[in-house]
């Protein structure tokens, strides 16, 4: 995936391809986490954990 790159991204397109591939980056951080937060729930270790 080049576009997590950011110094190429942002030699391509300027200023807003530096943003840009930031916000992918976030964007993808928040979904990996997001999807690990849920499977742990599914799991049950978090609730165990919360009554505990």
């Amino acid at each position: 995936m080049p576009y997590l790159n950011c110094p190429m991204f942002g030699g391509s397109y300027g200023t807003g391809g530096i943003l840009l591939s930031w916000l992918l980056n976030i964007s993808i951080l928040v979904l990996i986490f997001l999807g690990i937060y849920f499977l742990l729930i599914k799991l049950g270790w978090i609730k165990s954990k919360f009554k505990s």
